[in-house]
């Protein structure tokens, strides 16, 4: 479903006022529902990570092509960096696996970055996670304050399935690229950013070697929960269901040639 943009992230508010060039870039490499634009926030809220959103997102690439007079992916990223590297000189972004598709993987979105350091953020419960997935592919809202594009939210076992190995598939993939790349990579769980904030923040900042001042950090989330009791019922009905039906062929895992098209699907839808 088309979904409403998150219209914050293009108030000028949040430039920084000083140009400065980016000795260091954060990535926070993720999969949808992940908690990255909790931790994004977080990580913003210190004046010390510069903001990192999903510039790469092809929604929102197509406004900041409008709002910033440039075309192309690497020509947005280049233009923000200007406006949205703090003073100490770090970059940041938001990336889902499936944005690496705009740059042609991997390395080249690597090499478009200066000094790349990947977080890559996951969840434990990826069941909840691709309930919540379920819920906003059919609201259009994908972060608190959105409005939504459909109030009417119907469980569909399918869908869960469908993002239930989407999910899996993107941190494997995630995984297997950092690990093979000779990237410098830490890993995060949402469930430990979420119940030690300025322990993670500042593990983050000792990973990429930025003094971080400890006042900057704070302890109060500054997003909203955006899980209720729908999210309970469906994983309740799901973990009741036939499902294990409809999981991933072992052929589909192992990616033969007769599966690609579905393959490149889950990938990249």
């Amino acid at each position: 479903m088309e979904q409403h943009l998150y219209e914050d992230q293009f108030n000028e508010i949040h430039d920084f006022r000083e140009c400065t060039s980016v000795k260091k870039t954060l990535v926070i490499a993720s999969t949808p529902r992940s908690g990255s634009h909790f931790l994004g926030h977080a990580l913003h809220q210190t004046n010390h990570f510069g903001f990192p959103l999903e510039y790469a997102n092809p929604t929102n690439l197509a406004r900041w092509e409008e709002v910033l007079n440039v075309k192309g992916v690497k020509n947005v990223l280049d233009t923000l960096k200007a406006k949205r590297t703090s003073s100490n000189g770090v970059f940041s972004i938001k990336a889902h696996f499936s944005h690496l598709q705009q740059f042609g993987g991997l390395r080249e979105f690597a090499q478009s970055l200066d000094n790349p350091h990947f977080v890559m953020l996951t969840r434990r419960d990826i069941l909840n996670q691709a309930i919540s997935l379920s819920i906003a592919r059919q609201t259009g809202v994908w972060i608190s304050g959105q409005q939504a594009m459909s109030e009417n939210v119907k469980y569909d076992e399918k869908d869960i399935c469908f993002c239930l190995k989407r999910t899996i598939l993107h941190n494997a993939s995630w995984k297997y690229l950092l690990a093979s790349s000779g990237l410098r990579y830490i890993e995060v769980t949402f469930e430990e950013a979420r119940a030690k904030l300025p322990h993670t923040v500042c593990a983050i900042a000792d990973f990429m070697e930025i003094d971080l001042p400890l006042e900057n950090v704070t302890s109060s989330p500054v997003t909203k929960k955006q899980s209720n009791s729908i999210n309970e019922e469906w994983k309740e009905k799901f973990l009741q269901s036939k499902h294990s039906e409809m999981l991933l062929d072992i052929d589909l895992a192992l990616g033969l040639k007769s599966k690609k098209k579905q393959l490149k699907e889950i990938l990249f839808s």
